[in-house]
C-alpha cells in the first residue's frame, strides 16, 4: 500500500472481534501511514469514541460483534460523531443488514472475506483521499 504524506494522514478506528483479521487491518492501514487504534468489540470502541481527544476520521466495524452489534456503534456515530465516515464489515451478505448499515450513516461496505487492497481502496473512499 502507498504510503500518504502527512497532508492526507487519518485516523482510523478498527473494531473486529476476530484478533487476526483485527491485526491484520491495522497493519495494512497502519503501513499506509495512518494512525490505527483497534477495538475487539462494541463497549471497547464506543469507550474509545467517548475518550479520545480528537475524533475518528474514519470507523471501520465489523458485524455482528460478540458483545453488540455494529449498528450501536452506527447509531452512536451517526448521533454523536456525524463528521466521522464509517465502513461496515459483514459476513452477511443479506440486504436488510446491509440497508440498515447505510441507513446509519456507513459510506461503505466490506463483505468479508475481502482483501486488503479492498480493504485500503474503501478508507481512501470513506476520507476522499
Amino acid at each position: 500500500m502507498p504510503h500518504h504524506p502527512d497532508s492526507v494522514f487519518k485516523s482510523v478506528l478498527v473494531v473486529e472481534d476476530d484478533a487476526l483479521l483485527r491485526w491484520s487491518i491495522r497493519e495494512t492501514i497502519a503501513g499506509a501511514g495512518h494512525e490505527v487504534v483497534t477495538a475487539g468489540d462494541a463497549a471497547s470502541a464506543l469507550r474509545e469514541l467517548r475518550e479520545a481527544l480528537h475524533r475518528f476520521d474514519v470507523v471501520l466495524v465489523a458485524h455482528p460483534l460478540p458483545d453488540s452489534s455494529a449498528f450501536e456503534i452506527l447509531a452512536y456515530l451517526k448521533h454523536r460523531e456525524p463528521n466521522t465516515a464509517a465502513v461496515f464489515m459483514t459476513r452477511d451478505h443479506g440486504h436488510d443488514e446491509i440497508f440498515t448499515a447505510r441507513s446509519l450513516g456507513s459510506v461503505g461496505v466490506l463483505k468479508k472475506p475481502f482483501d486488503m487492497t479492498a480493504l485500503y481502496r474503501a478508507v481512501c473512499d470513506a476520507t476522499g483521499v
